[in-house]
């Protein structure tokens, strides 16, 4: 997984349940396929290392946040999940706060229906909150045409290009992961990542 200056950098702030895959994979291809490097508290483990800990070192690496507010249901337990809201908190809190180092940051917020958030999370009020409506290519147009807005930058592909060329990566999935020995149900951020680099290596523009 190639590493880039943080300025190229981009926190992924998603849902970990299974259920979640697919849209989680057409993210990080999305922030690869723009040029950008995506980053995320699974990408390693490491017991010296406290959970928060890395969350506050890797939204300090990251130019860019996308945070997925989706998953706004109830568990088994009847409790909701606030990772992902606290998360955002702590990217805005560090854009506001960390001094000039931090200022520039941007962030995309994601949730499945437009409009939805401002039932359960008044304080963004005002905020652009762009709706995935649970479709991975249509986060890929989102994802893309927020980092082309926010980067300016001439060298991002058009978002029908990425989504074609997602299309393609993910018909050879199947013989990629058979390849490398990987199963698809455990592949993991770390290995999505690099699976995904390879991918585009390799079909180049």
């Amino acid at each position: 997984m190639t590493r880039k200056r943080p300025t190229d950098h981009v926190f992924l702030n998603h849902p970990l349940d299974p259920d979640y895959v697919p849209m989680r994979d057409a993210l990080v291809f999305a922030v690869y396929d723009c040029g950008f490097v995506a980053r995320s508290a699974v990408e390693a483990s490491d017991a010296s290392e406290p959970r928060i800990d890395k969350i506050f070192r890797l939204i300090g690496e990251s130019r860019y946040g996308i945070h997925d507010l989706s998953r706004i249901e109830l568990n088994d337990k009847d409790l909701p999940r606030f990772n992902m809201p606290f998360e955002l908190g702590l990217f805005l809190g560090c854009k506001r706060y960390g001094g000039i180092l931090h200022r520039n940051k941007a962030c995309l917020v994601l949730e499945q229906v437009k409009y939805l958030s401002k039932e359960y999370l008044s304080d963004l009020a005002g905020a652009d909150v762009e709706a995935h409506k649970g479709d991975p290519f249509e986060a890929i147009t989102t994802v893309r045409n927020f980092l082309n807005k926010s980067s300016a930058r001439t060298s991002i592909p058009t978002a029908q290009s990425m989504r074609k060329r997602y299309r393609a990566f993910c018909e050879d999935l199947p013989t990629i992961l058979a390849d490398q020995e990987l199963d698809e149900d455990d592949l993991d951020f770390y290995d999505l990542s690099n699976v995904i680099t390879e991918w585009l290596r390799a079909h180049a523009r």
